[in-house]
């Protein structure tokens, strides 16, 4: 995982999952800005271990993220983590218009066989409470806000 980035494996209701996130997300004022939250998910076609991808396609997800973290900032949008359980990845991006976001950000990413088969899901979420919720997933210890 690079720097910036936090990871976590457990299971929920016998349901192994994987939760990433960034490493703090931004204060209040910020979080404000982006209160529009759009889900990019996918059912990725290998699995691993129960439900989990194999490793090739952990590299699919990671080259994803990688683009979308890298041209989310330049359309008013934020990629701030991703939930991996039974066969789905779903990232989690924030932004201040969903239209342009979502445009931008799929153009964004190379492997059009994956954003081709995305299910893009819409909300408003000016509170971030998805984000609080991948949160919790984490574990309580993952710092909410960042420190800066």
């Amino acid at each position: 995982m690079s720097d910036g980035w936090l990871q976590h494996a457990s299971e929920k209701n016998g349901e192994p999952y994987t939760a990433r996130r960034i490493a703090f997300f931004p204060a209040i004022s910020e979080q404000k800005k982006l209160p529009i939250l759009i889900y990019f998910a996918w059912a990725f076609d290998r699995e691993g271990a129960n439900g989990l991808p194999d490793d090739r396609e952990w590299v699919r997800i990671n080259e994803c993220q990688q683009a979308l973290a890298g041209a989310a900032p330049g359309f008013g949008a934020m990629l701030i983590g991703s939930l991996t359980s039974d066969g789905l990845h779903t990232f989690y991006v924030y932004c201040n218009n969903a239209a342009a976001a979502q445009i931008k950000l799929v153009g964004a990413v190379p492997d059009t066989d994956v954003t081709e088969s995305w299910e893009i899901t819409v909300i408003e979420d000016a509170a971030w409470e998805q984000a609080r919720h991948l949160t919790k997933l984490m574990g309580k210890s993952v710092p909410l806000i960042s420190r800066h």
